[in-house]
């Protein structure tokens, strides 16, 4: 038989067996890949909702501290609280208490007991004072029209009042007395109206506990938040609560309480019911879940009402990947915490697997058809084949799987000097000079790979080699480190290019150290600049702290450093918290660079800073107050910035 028959023979078995085995691997790859890339891009919608919810409720905590400062509403508490008095200083109208008993007996009671709640005694919620009887009787009951001096205060701020919570979403909006926990105004006007958190029927409510902690709070700045329960108000639905001190300069006057709106929170947690553009498909969700394993949102394929508090979430939810429930249902999952103070709340993200892997199915499918055709085709082409070329094929055969799966140290055996046996040779040499090309090309990708490290943060060199062409992340909290050596300018005019090279490499080289050690990431030098953040690219909590430290120890480094080299020489050292952008920028020289006004007053604070000092903003002193000393140097003039308050970090 001639060489050309052997080699198509041959040819004919290499190529049926190389396509079941490149039909295998391509399978079980597929199913791999797709499975990571559907679980990356579950983890990246379930990273991206729980900023948008944590962002939405430290807005949320922010417009209540702006709001508990603002005039009117300082206002509004003294002017409610005098127009109480004044009816409490009335008697109690028979018709009034008539109206009210009827409105709870005939209408609150019912809805209640409508909602699956337990009953209430009625007499634990009528009113106890005048003015309670009065404004229930006018506002809940429905009997007529008010001319009280609380009327006319209502109609100046009511407006007003409606207006912010329409255009904010709330639910309510309440202004409490801080003494007797007496609701004096109610934009929604439920039957919590006119009652008291301290002593009434809603005094164990999400309302009253949000008052208590508000009102024992040290701080008039703090806001705080309660959990999603029950409220008997609402007639049961699940609420939440904002509230501060309303504060008139040192004098608190009240409490302000605003009620979360569940609808807000879904569209944060949904991205605004976006399920399908985020590649959740048919049936996948983002779920908020309490400590309690029970939903704080609603699921986006409810059958009617509110899941919130309702439905329980299993623990596997929580997890990370591909995970079987406990009633046998398959998801790709990616769970995490939602970073708010005061709740402990974790958000799941998930998509049925069998929908997520569908592509894979399919291709399993056809592959089982292709392999049998494959199967049948090498049965008849080995009953062809003589046995005197069954073992060499079979060897290169073996060879070409083993070089294949990575063994490039794989040989044959030369068994003939036909073209056979020449193509033995050829493939040893091929694989000798495959092992060679791949241990170079590794050489190189490491050398690369060590080279793309020392110019970006790790998690931008991984995303800048997987494609990703414009990296541009907004970060809500960093903080940024300018440094700068006081009188460089008339040292590096004393010393030689050499000297002046050298004793920057060699100071910046310690500060990169004490970057490192802090967790710290340096973005770069500006002559004899010094710049770094903490909190990014990775979010870190702490980033204040770290910064801090460094800052620090940046101090100390150089003086120790001064004395070593006989020169009298110190640092300029200004930190700045708040919200930046950062990004890569360049095409062949990257750079990665923070912007923001966050950057531009840190390096004001080194700029305008003291000698030997770290000089710090109102953010950065607010977060280590409690863990550093300070000196506080009032209000400094700032170019472009205007009168801005200051601080000297030092160490507790």
């Amino acid at each position: 038989m001639s060489i050309r028959i052997k080699l198509a023979l041959t040819l004919a078995a290499l190529g049926a067996g190389a396509a079941l085995i490149s039909g295998y691997i391509g399978y079980h790859n597929a199913q791999e890949s797709l499975t990571q890339a559907v679980w990356q891009e579950v983890r990246g919608v379930r990273r991206a909702r729980a900023q948008q919810v944590e962002a939405y409720l430290r807005t949320v905590e922010l417009h209540t501290d702006t709001l508990s400062e603002a005039r009117n509403v300082v206002d509004a508490m003294d002017e409610f609280r005098v127009a109480i008095a004044e009816l409490n200083r009335g008697g109690v109208d028979a018709d009034a208490k008539r109206d009210v008993e009827a409105y709870y007996r005939q209408k609150h009671l019912p809805a209640l007991a409508k909602a699956g709640l337990a009953p209430v005694a009625v007499e634990e919620l009528l009113p106890r004072a005048p003015a309670e009887w009065y404004l229930q009787w006018r506002y809940l009951a429905a009997a007529g029209h008010d001319a009280s001096s609380y009327a006319r205060v209502l109609a100046r701020h009511d407006p007003s009042f409606r207006k912010v919570t329409a255009r904010f979403g709330y639910e309510d909006l309440m202004l409490v007395d801080d003494v007797t926990g007496e609701v004096v105004y109610s934009a929604a006007r439920q039957a919590d109206f006119a009652t008291r958190l301290l002593s009434g029927a809603y005094r164990d409510t999400g309302a009253a506990r949000a008052f208590r902690l508000a009102c024992a709070s040290t701080d008039p700045d703090a806001v705080v938040i309660t959990d999603f329960e029950s409220y008997g108000p609402a007639l049961g639905t699940p609420q939440a609560f904002v509230a501060t001190t309303i504060n008139d300069g040192n004098r608190r006057v009240g409490v302000l309480i605003l009620q979360l709106s569940t609808a807000e929170l879904d569209n944060a947690a949904s991205g605004f019911q976006g399920w399908a553009n985020d590649g959740l498909g048919q049936g996948g969700d983002t779920w908020i879940v309490g400590a309690d394993m029970l939903m704080r949102s609603n699921a986006r394929h409810r059958t009617g009402g509110t899941t919130i508090l309702k439905q329980r979430v299993d623990p596997a939810m929580l997890g990370e990947g591909l995970v079987t429930l406990a009633d046998g249902r398959r998801l790709v999952v990616s769970g995490g915490p939602v970073r708010v103070a005061g709740l402990n709340w974790q958000m799941t993200t998930w998509m049925d697997a069998a929908e997520a892997l569908a592509p894979v199915e399919r291709m399993r499918n056809k592959l089982r058809l292709w392999f049998f055709v494959v199967l049948v085709a090498m049965g008849l082409i080995g009953v062809a084949i003589s046995s005197v070329l069954v073992r060499p094929i079979r060897e290169l055969v073996d060879g070409a799987r083993r070089v294949a799966s990575g063994h490039l140290d794989t040989r044959v055996a030369v068994r003939s000097r036909d073209e056979l046996g020449l193509l033995s040779a050829q493939f040893n040499s091929m694989a000798s000079s495959l092992a060679r090309q791949t241990q170079e090309l590794q050489s190189r990708n490491r050398e690369n790979e060590d080279l793309l490290l020392n110019i970006l943060p790790a998690p931008i060199a991984l995303r800048l080699k997987s494609g990703e062409e414009r990296i541009a992340d907004a970060f809500p909290e960093v903080t940024v480190l300018f440094a700068d050596i006081v009188g460089f300018t008339a040292m590096s005019g004393r010393e030689g290019p050499a000297e002046v090279v050298q004793f920057l490499n060699e100071l910046f080289t310690r500060f990169d150290e004490l970057a490192q050690l802090h967790g710290v990431e340096k973005i770069k030098t500006i002559g004899d600049c010094y710049m770094a953040v903490s909190g990014l690219p990775v979010p870190e909590p702490e980033h204040a702290q770290r910064m801090a430290s460094m800052a620090l120890d940046m101090l100390d480094a150089t003086r120790t450093f001064s004395l070593s080299h006989g020169k009298e020489f110190s640092i300029r050292v200004g930190l700045n918290s708040g919200p930046v952008v950062a990004g890569v920028i360049g095409a062949t020289k990257y750079i990665y660079d923070l912007w923001g006004d966050t950057v531009n007053v840190a390096s004001r604070m080194e700029s305008h800073g003291v000698s030997d000092e770290v000089q710090v903003t109102r953010p950065v002193y607010e977060a280590l107050r409690n863990e550093f000393a300070f000196e506080s140097r009032g209000e400094i003039e700032v170019k472009g910035k205007g009168r801005v308050e200051a601080w000297l970090l030092r160490r507790a």
